[in-house]
C-alpha cells in the first residue's frame, strides 16, 4: 500500500476513539463515468508512459475514495456496447486509447479491482444495457455488427439520435444477458449497477416496428386502460431481461449485488400506481421512466428481480415540482420498504440514492449552498430509511473528489460497511485463528473466507458493543493481514477480526491484544527464560504433593498413576445436580472415576455448597476444608506460603469460620467485601465459576480464555475489572504454584497461576 493510504489510515485512527452520529452500514460509492472521459481516464494510451498515466489517475481516485471513508465505487465498462475489459463479444472502449477497438496493453477492470480491493473498496461494473450510439450511427466494421447487428435499430426524437439494441427481440436480450455475465463469470467483481437506457428518452413510436411485428402478441394486458398497450408491451421485454439477468447471476455468484438506477421519476400516470396499490408522490411532475423508456422499477422491487435500486434524484430539497425530500420518502417508504415486506425469505431490496454531487458546482437551481445542499440530503436519506439499508452513490467521481475531505468531517467521519444481504446467507463461517503481529503487520488464518473487517477499540470495551460503533470499524481487508502501525498507541488498544463473507454479513470473531515490552521479575531479580516442562516432568514434580494431599481426605484409596495433562485439563463442572460425573472433566476417561468415587460417599448431591468446597479443597489446597451436609468439617490453615499457593486459602477459611458469605454466581465483575481478608493478610476473591475474566483485553492472555476462579488482591475492594496492571511484571506459574516462564500460548495445559506484584489471577481455558 503507498505511503499516501498510511497517512490517510493515521488520520482515521487520530479520531478512533470518538463517536460520531452515524450508521454503521451505509452504502457510500460513486459512479465513475468513462464514457465521453467524463471521469476517467483523462489520459488516453499511447505509449507505456501514458499507459502508467492512465492507471495513476485510477489509483489517485480510489486514494481519495478511501480518505473520504467510501466503500464502494461503480466504474462504467461498458457504456455503447463497447469494453473496458477483455471482452469475446465487443470491442475496446474509445476512452481508453482514443480508438474504438484498439487494445489499451492490461485490462483495466481487473487493475481497478485489483486495486479497489487492495484498499478494503468495493468495484460494482456500471453497464448501460441497451445504448449503442448516443449520436449518429455505428460504422458497419465495428465488431458489434458481427454480433447484434441484426438487432440495431436508429432513433432522430429530438431527446435521443443514436442506435439501440431494440429489447424487443428475445435474442437480443439473451445477447445482453450474455455480455454481462461474461463480466461476471470471469472477474472478481462485487456488484452489477445497470443504467437506464433502456428504450431511448424520448419515447418509442414506430422504430421498433419490425419487432413488434414479430414477438408482441395479442393478448398483451392493458395495463393503464387506455387502449395502447404498446407501451405495455415493452415494458414487460425489459421486465423479462432484468428477471433473467437476476436469476442467472444469483445461479453462478449470488453475492454479486445486482441493482439499477432508474430516474428520480418513476410514473406520473396514477392509474399506473393504482395497479400497484400505492400512491403517487404529491406535487411531482417531471420526465418519468415508466413512460418514456419502458423502465418498470416498481415491477422489479416487487418481484425482488434486483438487490436494490438506486433513483437518480437529481434535484435539490428546495424545489417543488422535483422535491428531494418527497421522492425519497416516496422511494424510501412506498416502494422499497413497501414490497419488500411482501417478498418471500426475508428479501429486502435495499435503498441508495444516486445525488447530483456535481450541481454543487455548476450553479444549478436549488444548489445554492454547494456540498452543503448535498450534505443535507445525505441526512434526508438516513432519515427516510432507518433499517440501515441506506446509501450514497455520487454522480460523478470528479465531483465527489472535490468535496471528499468536507463529507469526511461531517457526515463520513467513520467508515462503513455496505448493507448486508444476509437473506441470501445459508451458513455460518468460523472466526478467524492464528492472530499474529510482525512487524506492524497484524496476520491472522481462515481455511475458507478471504474477506474481513477489522476494528480498533480501547482495551477493556465490550467486544459485542465496539462492534456496533462505526468509530471502531477500520474498513474491509481482502486477504489475511493488514498494517496496524498506523495506530499510534497499540499498547492500549485491542483489534477484533471479523470474518466477512461476500454478502457482506459478519460472523465469528477473533481479537487481539498486543503484547508490549514487558521486564519480567522473580524475586526481585530478571527473570531468565524457562523452559516448559514436559507433561511427565510435571507431574514427577508435584506427584507426592498431590498424593499426600489427597491421600489425607481419602485415605483409604490408592492413587493411581494420571498424567499431567489429565490434570490440568479440567473444566469446572456447570453445577446441574447429579451429573457431576459428565461435567466433572473435558471427557479423558482417566477422571471418571473421580465423579463416581465421590458420588458412591455421598450419593445423588443436589446442594452446590458441598461440591463447590470438596473440589475446592481437592484441586486447591494441601489443607483439610470438606463441606459435608451444609456442615464445615476439618478447617485448617498450614503453612501456605512455603507452599506457594497462598491465593487458596483467604475465603475458605473465612467461610468456614462463617465471616463471610461468598456469592453461588458471579456475571462479569464482582466489588471485593472490605471483611475479605484473611488472617494472615491475604484477601481473596474467591471462585465464581461463571465469571467471565476480560482476557481478551489484557496482555499475554489469549481471547478464547473463559473464566475467572480466583484473584488475590492486598488493600482496598477492588473491581474485578480493574485488576491486571499491563504495565508491570508477570509470573506464571502450574497448578501447585511452579514458575512455567511468561508465555501463556506455550503452555500446554489449561490451569495457570499468573501472579503480578501483589495480585494473583488463576486461570482455566
Amino acid at each position: 500500500m503507498k505511503k499516501s493510504i498510511s497517512f490517510i489510515l493515521l488520520a482515521i485512527m487520530l479520531s478512533l476513539f470518538t463517536y460520531a452520529e452515524q450508521p454503521k452500514c451505509e452504502f457510500r460509492a460513486t459512479w465513475l463515468a468513462t464514457v465521453q472521459n467524463i471521469d476517467w481516464p483523462k489520459t488516453t494510451v499511447t505509449s507505456n508512459t501514458t499507459r502508467e498515466q492512465q492507471k495513476k489517475e485510477l489509483t489517485d481516485i480510489l486514494d481519495k475514495m478511501v480518505a473520504g471513508n467510501m466503500n464502494a465505487i461503480c466504474m462504467q465498462v461498458r457504456s455503447l456496447c463497447d469494453a473496458m475489459y477483455q471482452s469475446s463479444y465487443e470491442p475496446w472502449s474509445q476512452a481508453l486509447t482514443g480508438t474504438r477497438g484498439k487494445d489499451p496493453g492490461y485490462d483495466p477492470l481487473q487493475f481497478a479491482i485489483d486495486e479497489a480491493h487492495k484498499r478494503g473498496i468495493e468495484l460494482h461494473v456500471w453497464v448501460n444495457p441497451f445504448r449503442v450510439t448516443s449520436s449518429g450511427t455505428l460504422d458497419s466494421s465495428d465488431q458489434l455488427w458481427q454480433h447484434a447487428g441484426d438487432w440495431i435499430i436508429k432513433y432522430n426524437n429530438g431527446s435521443f439520435k443514436g442506435q439501440i439494441i431494440d429489447p424487443g427481440y428475445p435474442e437480443a436480450r439473451q445477447y445482453v444477458i450474455n455480455v454481462l455475465m461474461e463480466i461476471v463469470n470471469n472477474y472478481d467483481i462485487d456488484g452489477i449497477l445497470m443504467d437506464d437506457y433502456f428504450y431511448p428518452y424520448g419515447g418509442t413510436t414506430t422504430e421498433d416496428a419490425d419487432s413488434k411485428t414479430k414477438y408482441k402478441p395479442n393478448n398483451v394486458l392493458d395495463v393503464n386502460k387506455d387502449g395502447d398497450t404498446d407501451d405495455d408491451w415493452r415494458r414487460a421485454n425489459v421486465d423479462s431481461c432484468m428477471k433473467m439477468l437476476y436469476d442467472t447471476i444469483q445461479v453462478v455468484k449470488p453475492w454479486v449485488r445486482f441493482g439499477m438506477g432508474p430516474f428520480g421519476i418513476w410514473s406520473t400516470q396514477k392509474k399506473a400506481a393504482e395497479a400497484y396499490g400505492i400512491t403517487l408522490p404529491s406535487g411531482i411532475s417531471g420526465l418519468d421512466d415508466y413512460d418514456v423508456q419502458a423502465c418498470n422499477t416498481v415491477e422489479w422491487v416487487k418481484q425482488g428481480w434486483v438487490d436494490y435500486i438506486n433513483p437518480q434524484l437529481y434535484w435539490s430539497t428546495n424545489i417543488a415540482a422535483q422535491d428531494y425530500n418527497v421522492l425519497c420518502k416516496w422511494w424510501a417508504k412506498d416502494v422499497c420498504e413497501h414490497f419488500s415486506n411482501q417478498l418471500p425469505d426475508g428479501k429486502k431490496v435495499h435503498f441508495f440514492i444516486s445525488q447530483a454531487a456535481y450541481h454543487a458546482y455548476d450553479g444549478y437551481k436549488g444548489y445554492d449552498a454547494g456540498v452543503a445542499e448535498v450534505q443535507k440530503q445525505i441526512d434526508v436519506n438516513r432519515n427516510n430509511l432507518s433499517s440501515g439499508y441506506t446509501g450514497s452513490v455520487f454522480y460523478n467521481t470528479t465531483a465527489y473528489c472535490k468535496m471528499y475531505d468536507q463529507l469526511a468531517q461531517s457526515h463520513f467521519q467513520s467508515p462503513a460497511l455496505p448493507p448486508a444481504m444476509d437473506w441470501k446467507v445459508k451458513t455460518t463461517l468460523e472466526a478467524p485463528t492464528h492472530l499474529t503481529l510482525s512487524g506492524g503487520t497484524l496476520s491472522w488464518e481462515h481455511p475458507t473466507a478471504d474477506r474481513f473487517t477489522i476494528y480498533a477499540f480501547p482495551i477493556g470495551t465490550d467486544i459485542e458493543v465496539a462492534l456496533t460503533n462505526p468509530a471502531y470499524l477500520q474498513g474491509i481487508v481482502w486477504g489475511k493481514s493488514m498494517n496496524i502501525s498506523h495506530i499510534s498507541d497499540i499498547t492500549k488498544t485491542t483489534i477484533a477480526v471479523v470474518t466477512y463473507d461476500r454478502f457482506g454479513v459478519e460472523h465469528g470473531v477473533a481479537v487481539y491484544t498486543p503484547t508490549p515490552d514487558i521486564t519480567w521479575e522473580l524475586n526481585g531479580g530478571q527473570l531468565p527464560k524457562v523452559e516448559v516442562p514436559t507433561n511427565q516432568e510435571l507431574w514427577n514434580m508435584f506427584k507426592a504433593d498431590f498424593d499426600e494431599f489427597y491421600s489425607a481426605i481419602y485415605p483409604n484409596y490408592q492413587i493411581q498413576e494420571y498424567p499431567i495433562h489429565a490434570v490440568l485439563e479440567l473444566t469446572w463442572p456447570k453445577w446441574s445436580n447429579n451429573c457431576f460425573a459428565t461435567e466433572f472433566i473435558t471427557g479423558h476417561p482417566d477422571w471418571i472415576w473421580l465423579g463416581e468415587y465421590i458420588q458412591s460417599i455421598y450419593g445423588k448431591i443436589t446442594d452446590v455448597k458441598i461440591w463447590r468446597y470438596n473440589l475446592y479443597a481437592f484441586f486447591n489446597a494441601s489443607d483439610e476444608v470438606r463441606y459435608e451436609s451444609g456442615q464445615v468439617i476439618n478447617v485448617s490453615c498450614g503453612d501456605f506460603t512455603t507452599a506457594g499457593r497462598p491465593e487458596a486459602w483467604g475465603s475458605a477459611y473465612l467461610a468456614a469460620k462463617g465471616a463471610i458469605t461468598l456469592p453461588l454466581f458471579v456475571d462479569a465483575e464482582y466489588t471485593l467485601p472490605n471483611n475479605l481478608i484473611h488472617p494472615e493478610g491475604y484477601p481473596f476473591l474467591g471462585w465464581w465459576d461463571n465469571a467471565t475474566f476480560i482476557g481478551a483485553q489484557l496482555y499475554t492472555i489469549p481471547a478464547y480464555w473463559k473464566g475467572t476462579l480466583y484473584a488475590n488482591w492486598l488493600g482496598a475492594p477492588t473491581n474485578i475489572k480493574q485488576v491486571l496492571d499491563t504495565t508491570q511484571p508477570m509470573e506464571i506459574f502450574d497448578l501447585m504454584g511452579r514458575p512455567l516462564g511468561n508465555n501463556i500460548d506455550q503452555l500446554q495445559g489449561n490451569i495457570f497461576i499468573i501472579k503480578q506484584r501483589n495480585h494473583t489471577f488463576k486461570l482455566i481455558k
